[in-house]
């Protein structure tokens, strides 16, 4: 069964991973096909600065492809193209090259978007793939924002604070990194900021998982909550205990 409208975390997760694998291709096409120097207009849309090339073209066709090729009964929305109308309560709203201008021009700084939707509603999940850097987020509903470091998530979280002057870029203990905007500022501009400590936040990452961790204590004959329930804490070997279904190295 494919997830639909209201679908849960699961079927959230089965979405943002297929718009990962695909946009991932799309970024590969659109690296290997941009020609170098200035690239070519196709066409233009609602201005003589809002351009479409060959590339745009051909990375949405491959994308539009791939998702209804996986999943035929959704809808799709594309920025060359005609609205498709599904019948199973979501679609996809699809920029196969997020900063076309840059692209013809070759600054790099432009990306393959793709996020699904309820239809006329809520987003339920996206992904974005920078193609010159390579760099991706992605987010669900429900399941937070995260940057992919390899195939590792690092958990996003973007505040505001009044105060605040400056971008401010941290750590937490727990792995999940948060970004401070100042008064004014905006999540584009906090994505390449972080762009620009990528190296910063990896050697942290290391360091990070390098730290030894303080052991869990168990102790025995003691009742813990576990799934809901209140479950009692038992020996099973040396250095193992079990509670429940689960069994524990201590």
């Amino acid at each position: 069964m494919t997830p639909s409208a209201g679908a849960g975390l699961d079927a959230r997760e089965e979405l943002v991973l297929l718009a990962r694998t695909v946009g991932l291709e799309a970024a590969a096409l659109v690296r290997r096909e941009r020609p170098p120097g200035r690239v070519g207009v196709a066409a233009t849309k609602s201005s003589p600065i809002d351009v479409v090339t060959e590339v745009d073209r051909a990375s949405e066709e491959l994308i539009r492809s791939r998702l209804l090729a996986a999943r035929p009964d959704d809808g799709f929305v594309g920025e060359e193209g005609d609205r498709l109308r599904g019948t199973s309560g979501l679609e996809w709203v699809v920029d196969p090259i997020d900063g076309t201008v840059n692209f013809v021009y070759g600054i790099p700084a432009y990306a393959v978007s793709i996020a699904v939707r309820e239809v006329d509603g809520d987003v339920v999940a996206g992904h974005v793939v920078d193609v010159p850097s390579g760099a991706e987020w992605a987010a669900t509903r429900g399941g937070g924002a995260w940057r992919w470091e390899g195939e590792r998530r690092v958990p996003l979280e973007i505040v505001q604070h009044p105060r605040a002057r400056r971008y401010l870029l941290r750590l937490k203990p727990d792995g999940s990194v948060r970004i401070t905007l100042p008064r004014g500022g905006s999540a584009r501009v906090a994505r390449e900021f972080l762009d620009r400590h990528t190296t910063w936040l990896a050697r942290q990452l290391e360091r990070l998982a390098a730290q030894p961790r303080k052991p869990t204590t168990w102790i025995l004959g003691t009742e813990i909550f576990h799934r809901g329930e209140r479950v009692r804490v038992e020996a099973v070997g040396p250095g193992c205990v079990r509670f429940a279904d689960q069994v524990v190295a201590g």
